[in-house]
């Protein structure tokens, strides 16, 4: 049975969505108060899960290639993969399958938990497949308990989305809270086995290369040990912070906040100034791209070594920790990856083109503070006890923007008011949120605020 849902922001997910039994359609419901539907489920008397590793789609081989591959992602291998899913199939009365992903394990485990406490419950699944599950608690510890997935019409993305209950039965509630307790158990069960496997073969011990402790604590393995070396590193961290304080004066402290370069508050007085500096930096290539604080993007990248492109993963906060995932294949096109890097800031960013470096912070809606020429590296210090440094950060845009020519800037005006904490603002008045720099290779760099970030993203221009 289909019941389709009424027109509603594509951002938003089943989360933020209940059931109503009374016109048959899903609606905002603040509370996730579950109504029970109209329509009559089928009874089960003796409840049964048959599971498999992996995927149907897949082959035995496969699904084994792709735990172990899972178990060597987590012990920081090049060749690893995030991935690791189960399937439930065949359920009474029912054709279905429902391929669950790992992170899904406690969810599922949290609906047991509310089950057994005889509460009326939903869950939501988002990973391989978007499914919910529900419970409605009934009389002689029985449940009706149902299955609905969450797809888009036709398969297109953008389109209207629809609901369809794929199972719905009642059942010994009991029954149903040990099968899926059986399950979750068996598989993380099967995942605890190959990482003893793989310690064994490769005389590593899971505690050391990634520190995982999202995954240990699913796995309830050396979850422990992880949290106690996680935990002195942090110490070493906080240790490391004081003593950075002690080499710090703060009678002689000078953050940005001290900054002397022009605040621009409307688009006008900001459009003259790019209008001034222009025939500075037109024409000349971006050699450079500086920050003076912290990064607090901490997406993948390329790093680009000996003529191969490899995929990066960050695992700490210094900006030099990070892993190598993988290389680009030979028939691997870079030039399909990295055009949307943007990287989250809330103090300074500096652009060198040529000699000339332009100084941009912008932390509020049409308020830009800029400067050319007026910071010398190393001048202030960041807010950041442990990061008061200047860092460069070209390699995020090394592929697409560094080196390349600056053939325009421009800005976006609006007349629409966003967030503000130092200058008020009303409908109507002469703002802007956003400056953009174009480059001879039909890549922009848009300088964005949200909230009380800045994002220089990287992006394709508009045709």
């Amino acid at each position: 049975m289909i019941k389709e849902i009424g027109k509603f922001n594509i951002n938003e997910t089943p989360h933020s969505f209940g059931y109503n039994a009374h016109d048959n359609y899903w609606y905002k419901n603040d509370d996730m108060s579950e109504l029970e539907p109209k329509n009559k489920p089928v009874v089960i008397e003796n409840f049964t899960i048959n599971d498999l590793l992996g995927s149907k789609d897949k082959t035995e081989e496969e699904n084994q290639n792709n735990l172990q591959n899972f178990v060597a992602y987590h012990f920081g291998k090049e060749t690893g993969t995030k991935e690791y899913s189960f399937t439930m199939f065949d359920f009474p009365m029912s054709n279905i399958s429902v391929e669950l992903e790992l992170w899904n394990f406690e969810e599922i485990e949290l609906f047991v938990s509310e089950l057994e406490k005889g509460e009326n419950i939903t869950r939501y699944c988002n990973k391989i497949c978007a499914i919910k599950f529900y419970a409605w608690q009934k009389e002689d510890n029985k449940v009706r308990f149902a299955l609905q997935k969450y797809v888009p019409i036709n398969n297109d993305e953008n389109a209207d989305f629809k609901s369809e209950f794929i199972y719905d039965i009642i059942v010994d509630k009991t029954q149903l809270a040990n099968e899926l307790k059986r399950v979750i158990k068996k598989y993380s069960d099967k995942i605890v086995d190959e990482i003893k496997q793989y310690e064994l073969e490769n005389h590593e011990s899971f505690t050391n290369p990634r520190k995982h402790i999202d995954l240990a604590r699913l796995l309830n393995y050396k979850y422990k040990e992880l949290l106690q070396e996680n935990e002195e590193a942090e110490q070493k961290i906080r240790e490391s912070e004081r003593e950075t304080n002690k080499q710090v004066d703060d009678s002689e402290f000078q953050s940005y906040d001290n900054w002397t370069a022009k605040k621009f508050i409307t688009a006008t007085e900001l459009e003259n100034f790019i209008n001034e500096i222009k025939p500075q930096i037109i024409n000349k290539p971006l050699n450079k791209i500086l920050i003076t604080g912290y990064l607090f993007d901490r997406s993948n990248y390329l790093e680009f070594m000996d003529g191969k492109y490899y995929a990066c993963e960050f695992c700490g906060v210094d900006e030099n920790d990070f892993t190598i995932i993988n290389y680009a294949e030979e028939d691997y096109n870079p030039d399909d990856y990295l055009e949307d890097y943007v990287a989250d800031l809330d103090e300074p960013a500096i652009l060198y083109f040529g000699d000339t470096q332009v100084e941009i912070d912008f932390h509020e809606h049409s308020l830009i503070q800029m400067g050319i020429n007026t910071l010398k590296e190393g001048e202030f210090n960041s807010y950041m006890v442990f990061d008061r440094k200047w860092q460069d950060i070209s390699k995020h845009y090394q592929k697409n923007l560094i080196g390349h020519t600056l053939k325009d800037i421009y800005i976006i005006k609006t007349d629409q008011p966003s967030i503000t904490w130092k200058v008020p603002r009303e409908q109507g008045d002469d703002m802007y949120e956003e400056m953009v720099f174009v480059f001879d290779n039909g890549i922009e760099l848009a300088v964005q605020m949200l909230v009380d970030y800045m994002m220089l993203a990287e992006r394709k221009v508009e045709k």
